[in-house]
C-alpha cells in the first residue's frame, strides 16, 4: 500500500504510514470507526507514566511488606537478628521492585490491553509501526531501551515532544508508537 501523503511503500495490513505516520482508512472502514485517532503527546505520556509510577510504588510497598513480614518471621524462628540482614533486605527490595516494574510494563503493553493502567487511564495504547499489537519481545526491547532514553539526561524521553510521530528514543529503537485510542 502506498501512502497518499508521502508516497512511502507500506505493508498491506498497515494502519499507519511508516514514512509519515498518517492513519490509513481501508475501503471498508470509515473515519468514525477507525480505532486510533492520533499519536500520544508528550504530556499525556508523562501523566500516564506518573500514574504507573504510583501504581508500581504501591504494589512494591505491599509486596515488600508481605515479604518482609514472612522473612522476618522465619528469621525470628531461627534466632537471626534483623540488623545482620538489613543491607540484604534493602538490595532484595530494589531487585524485586525492578522485576515487578519490568514485568508490569512488558506484560501489560504486549497484552490485549496494549497499555499499562496509566496509559489506559490516559486513553493511550502501544502499537508497532503498522498499528498492530506488539509482541512480548518488542515490549521487552521497549522496556530495556528506556534505559538509553534516561541515561542521556532523559533526552530520549523528551524527544517524544518534538518528533513527527511523537516517538521517544526507546520507541524508535523498539519500532513502536504510542497512539490515542478512540
Amino acid at each position: 500500500m502506498v501512502c497518499s501523503k508521502c508516497g512511502a511503500q507500506n505493508p498491506d495490513d498497515a494502519n499507519f504510514c511508516i514514512g509519515c505516520g498518517a492513519k490509513f482508512i481501508s475501503r471498508i472502514q470509515d473515519i468514525s470507526s477507525a480505532s486510533y485517532s492520533e499519536f500520544g503527546g508528550f504530556w499525556e505520556r508523562f501523566l500516564a507514566y506518573c500514574i504507573d509510577s504510583i501504581i508500581l510504588t504501591l504494589a512494591s510497598v505491599v509486596v515488600g511488606f508481605i515479604g518482609a513480614f514472612f522473612i522476618g518471621f522465619v528469621m525470628a524462628l531461627m534466632g537471626i537478628e534483623i540488623e545482620e540482614m538489613e543491607d540484604f533486605f534493602v538490595v532484595l527490595y530494589y531487585i524485586l521492585a525492578f522485576i515487578l516494574s519490568w514485568l508490569y510494563f512488558t506484560i501489560m503493553e504486549s497484552s490485549k490491553l496494549q497499555a499499562t493502567l496509566g496509559k489506559k487511564i490516559c486513553n493511550l495504547i502501544v502499537t508497532d509501526l503498522s498499528g498492530n499489537k506488539i509482541t512480548f519481545a518488542r515490549a521487552n526491547a521497549r522496556f530495556w531501551s528506556k534505559f538509553i532514553s534516561g541515561i542521556i539526561l532523559c533526552i530520549g524521553y523528551i524527544m517524544a515532544a518534538f518528533t513527527e510521530k511523537r516517538q521517544a528514543l526507546h520507541d524508535m529503537i523498539a519500532e513502536t508508537l504510542v497512539v490515542k485510542k478512540k
